[in-house]
C-alpha cells in the first residue's frame, strides 16, 4: 500500500491491480483524502475491510472493491462515507 500522505487534493485513486492483500499496519491509509471522490480497489487480494479503513473519506461517492476476495467486513467500516453513492 503506498504512503498518500500529503495527497489531501486527489480525487480519484486507481489502486486496482496491485496485488493489495491488507492495508499494512497503517490502520487509516486513506485519512488525509478528504477531497476523495473516487477509490478504485478492484482486482487486489483484499480479505477483509476494518473499521477505520475509510475513516475521513466524507467527499468519497464511489468505491470499487470487485474481485477481491473480502470475507469481512466491519460494521463501522463506512461510517465517514456519508456521500458514498455506489458501490
Amino acid at each position: 500500500m503506498p504512503n498518500l500522505k500529503g495527497c489531501n487534493n486527489l480525487r480519484v485513486i486507481d489502486l486496482s491491480w496491485n496485488k493489495i492483500t491488507s492495508f499494512g499496519d497503517n490502520p487509516t491509509p486513506f485519512i488525509d483524502l478528504g477531497m476523495l471522490h473516487d477509490l478504485l480497489l478492484s482486482h487486489n487480494n483484499l480479505t477483509k475491510v476494518d473499521d477505520k479503513v475509510f475513516k475521513g473519506l466524507g467527499s468519497l461517492q464511489n468505491l470499487d472493491m470487485s474481485n477481491n476476495e473480502i470475507e469481512d467486513i466491519h460494521e463501522n467500516a463506512f461510517v465517514d462515507c456519508t456521500n458514498m453513492r455506489d458501490m
